[in-house]
């Protein structure tokens, strides 16, 4: 093993249980290894950033859009992406499987005799197309079909963010739309939603429109690093 010592910028959000993950992740690898301390990083990139220059050998970032991009490819050292909203030439990226985890919803889902499948995400979110796509395509492979919840279209800037720095909990700014599109799936159905503040919302309507969960609408959430069913009881 290399004497040197790294130093490595980590800008992770905290807000979220996934971000803190990634921290732990980071952490664990670098007491492991023994070769990376850490330099400057946290949540605010504005600041981080002219802070850790000339300072960090490298940076494990969440990148949100592409000024933070710009902002770290012009330090000169190696970066890698963890949220790969955007692709950008100059720095890595590792990230989920998406299409993974929604072949695996939809397996999970048929192998329990659902007939009626559904997806709620975002359109203008990366990982959620991924996720809606495999979904949808492991359903109708299955021989049902699969509705696809169309939000009003958000900024990808705006959206990217806010997934970002966590959304906050209560009435989504498309209610309406999420709660007419709920009270018309066939039921008892089963619906995919693309993380776990889109489930909470799903869930939250589901009560308000009184509609059982799991009984009429079982839910299942997928954080951006794996799925868990949402009903009476922990599996």
């Amino acid at each position: 093993m290399s004497d040197k010592h790294y130093r490595v910028a980590v800008f992770v959000e905290t807000s979220r249980a996934y971000g803190r993950a990634l921290c732990e992740g980071i952490a664990d690898f670098a007491q492991a290894n023994g070769h990376w301390v850490f330099e400057g990083g946290g949540e605010s990139w504005e600041q981080g950033v002219a802070e850790i220059a000339g300072k960090a050998d490298g940076v494990i970032a969440r990148i949100p859009n592409a000024e933070m991009a710009d902002a770290l490819s012009r330090l000169g050292i190696p970066v890698v992406d963890l949220y790969r909203w955007g692709e950008y030439p100059l720095i890595a990226t590792a990230d989920a499987d998406h299409a993974a985890i929604g072949r695996l919803a939809a397996e999970w889902f048929v192998e329990r005799r659902f007939r009626h499948f559904a997806f709620c995400g975002y359109r203008s979110a990366p990982f959620s197309k991924l996720r809606g796509a495999a979904f949808k395509e492991s359903v109708e492979r299955a021989g049902f079909s699969c509705s696809v919840y169309e939000e009003t279209r958000f900024d990808p800037d705006f959206l990217g963010k806010l997934i970002l720095q966590a959304e906050a909990y209560g009435d989504p700014p498309d209610r309406k739309r999420l709660a007419a599109w709920l009270k018309a799936l066939p039921r008892p159905a089963a619906v995919l939603c693309c993380h776990d503040i889109r489930a909470y919302q799903v869930i939250t309507l589901c009560k308000e429109l009184g509609l059982d969960v799991p009984r009429d609408v079982a839910v299942m959430r997928s954080e951006e690093h794996t799925s868990e069913l949402q009903s009476h009881h922990d599996l």
